[in-house]
């Protein structure tokens, strides 16, 4: 049971960097014109949002289940816990990118342009940190 929620978590894990990292891959390859528009941009960011956000939900769901399964009480250490900051970076950076892409805003543009790197960066992060808090 517990190498299967492990598998999962990683499955999650290669579908959050997929779109996230796709995310920003394609905002990048535009003019900055575009992204302010219902332009290039916008058409793969939609399914590298939702790729990225089933991705997340995947994470959480296996990451809540492995703890609860870990026999005995074991206080997390500081890596963990930074980890932990870094995975909520994370995923409010996913469910920003989400709803702009749902509400289809003009002016977003921008928005997008900070909330994709930020995504990118924190799941370097929270990857780093996981290996630090569980090697």
């Amino acid at each position: 049971m517990a190498d299967g929620l492990l598998i999962l978590h990683f499955m999650g894990l290669m579908l959050a960097a997929a779109g996230v990292l796709g995310s920003v891959v394609a905002l990048a390859s535009v003019k900055p014109e575009a992204r302010q528009k219902k332009g290039r941009a916008r058409r793969p960011g939609r399914a590298y949002a939702q790729l990225a956000a089933v991705g997340i939900a995947l994470l959480w769901a296996s990451g809540l289940a492995m703890m609860t399964m870990e026999s005995g009480v074991r206080v997390p250490d500081s890596m963990f816990w930074m980890k932990l900051v870094f995975a909520v970076i994370l995923t409010l950076a996913v469910a920003g990118i989400e709803t702009i892409h749902a509400r289809k805003s003009k002016q977003a543009g921008g928005l997008l342009a900070s909330l994709g790197p930020l995504a990118g960066l924190s799941l370097v992060a929270a990857v780093i940190f996981a290996v630090l808090a569980y090697h």
